[in-house]
């Protein structure tokens, strides 16, 4: 699996819907982790799962 980090949360489900906008198969919804994360997964056209993630700690070290 390939992790593709966002910088905001907001991101994450605008993501989401241009994906399917483009017929890329989710296979797994936008849902908000315990952490305070917010991921989906999709496939990529070999059919690997690629996971979209907006994570706290990880964006605001991005920001520093």
């Amino acid at each position: 699996m390939l992790p593709i980090f966002l910088a905001r949360v907001e991101d994450v489900n605008a993501w989401a819907a241009h994906v399917k906008a483009h017929n890329v198969v989710i296979t797994a919804e936008p849902r908000t982790h315990r952490d305070g994360a917010r991921s989906f997964y999709c496939a990529d056209p070999d059919g690997n799962d690629v996971q979209i993630i907006f994570h706290p700690p990880i964006a605001a070290a991005e920001r520093r």
